[in-house]
């Protein structure tokens, strides 16, 4: 399992690419991003769910 670190540039930029970047090209054009493992990011306090 790979943690969701959505404060991680890197992180996404990767998620991004391998992931979205792939459907994308299939078709899929909106995403509803409203989960993350943690209550708060770790880095940033007020970044909540």
């Amino acid at each position: 399992m790979i943690p969701y670190e959505g404060s991680n540039k890197k992180f996404m930029s990767g998620w991004l690419n391998t992931i979205l970047r792939p459907m994308e090209k299939k078709g899929v054009d909106f995403w509803w991003l409203d989960w993350q493992q943690w209550l708060n990011d770790r880095k940033y306090s007020n970044l909540s769910n």
